[in-house]
């Protein structure tokens, strides 16, 4: 992982992130991704039910989320959500980032590679 005492930031795909993450913590990644999902399921509920003017069928949007996860507890954590991320290292890393992002949003259909990230 890179985190500690590294002397250089390593990109790392995300098969070879999940492999690492739980070889490190001896936890199985598919729990906490499902954990990741609720919470932010539940997030876009509540702001949803909480600013109800806010919504449009014919608006869709891209968020920049961080999370952290809790070393003790492995439990996700909500660092913030923003608007109009910067995509810039998601499309170095993954060629069709933007064709598989407006697939979803416009068609309304998961292609295969968004496998790795849903």
């Amino acid at each position: 992982m890179n985190y500690g005492k590294v002397s250089a930031f390593e990109q790392i795909n995300y098969k070879e992130f999940i492999a690492g993450f739980e070889e490190d913590y001896k936890v199985n990644w598919s729990v906490i991704n499902e954990k990741i999902k609720k919470m932010l399921r539940n997030t876009f509920i509540a702001v949803a039910t909480k600013y109800p003017e806010m919504h449009n069928n014919n608006s869709r949007a891209v968020y920049g989320i961080d999370i952290m996860i809790d070393a003790e507890t492995m439990e996700p954590k909500l660092l913030e959500i923003t608007f109009s991320p910067d995509c810039k290292r998601a499309c170095e890393y993954y060629a069709d980032f933007y064709d598989d992002i407006f697939h979803t949003l416009y068609l309304e259909t998961k292609p295969d590679s968004m496998e790795r990230i849903i």
